[in-house]
């Protein structure tokens, strides 16, 4: 007798229930069954991130982190590009110095690469704007070191970096690095030596497949946005506090 007869005879043997409850998982198992929708395509819903239906997903949070910190960010701040954040969430009157490595940028007060020691003044700025901005720098340690070297005492940097994101397309050579808040934790205490640091993330699977497909966050309810899960996170942040005095110790902290 071949196996197949076997399986055969076997499976006549089966009372009929049980035989209609194997067909039925068989023929109802996730794959088959998932309604895909919208989402089953090749190709994101918005190619430029959502910006053209809404809030992209992952700026939801850039601004529930920055509020969150607000209070640090006030005297004289420095932020990368363009002030995105800086004049709207200050918490008190700021000086504002916009930096940008692209010299061409006509809203930069300084064009420097963060990633060549020395091209930020040193403690200079009581709080520096990081948003979107470490993922393309050639070098981490170099860059974070550069930024730690050019707050005063007390002053503090808030760093957002993507945990998960498209290949940038306008900078597609430059886009190399995506972490964990665990990740962005370790490399933060092993460049800015002495520090305070606190990482953590924020969004969810939902968040992050939006962000991925192009939907605005506004096609998301609040409680879908709110709801924080730490195996998902959309995007790692950390706030990196320089003592008042020197000879401080410093901590790493993941969120």
């Amino acid at each position: 007798m071949t196996d197949r007869m076997l399986k055969r005879r076997i499976w006549n043997g089966l009372p009929k229930p049980v035989r209609r409850a194997i067909s039925f998982g068989w023929r109802h198992t996730p794959g088959k069954t998932l309604d895909w929708g919208t989402l089953r395509r090749l190709e994101p819903l918005s190619p430029r991130l959502g910006n053209d239906r809404g809030t992209p997903t992952n700026r939801y949070f850039y601004k529930k982190f920055l509020i969150e910190y607000r209070a640090a960010i006030v005297g004289h701040v420095m932020e990368i590009k363009e002030d995105y954040y800086a004049s709207e969430l200050a918490s008190g009157p700021i000086t504002l110095t916009i930096v940008d490595i692209k010299a061409d940028n006509p809203l930069i007060d300084l064009c420097a690469d963060l990633a060549v020691a020395g091209s930020l003044p040193a403690e200079t700025y009581d709080c520096a704007i990081v948003t979107g901005v470490l993922q393309f720098v050639s070098d981490l340690d170099a860059a974070l070191q550069n930024l730690y070297a050019s707050l005063r005492p007390g002053g503090v940097a808030l760093i957002i970096v993507p945990t998960a994101a498209r290949v940038d397309t306008e900078d597609f050579e430059y886009d190399r690095w995506r972490l964990t808040p665990t990740g962005l934790a370790t490399v933060a205490a092993r460049a800015c030596v002495g520090a305070e640091i606190t990482t953590k993330g924020y969004g969810n699977i939902l968040a992050v497949v939006a962000f991925l497909y192009g939907i605005a966050a506004e096609e998301l309810t609040t409680d879908e946005l709110e709801y924080n899960d730490p195996v998902y996170p959309l995007i790692a942040c950390a706030v990196v506090r320089k003592p008042r005095t020197q000879g401080a110790g410093g901590s790493a902290t993941p969120g």
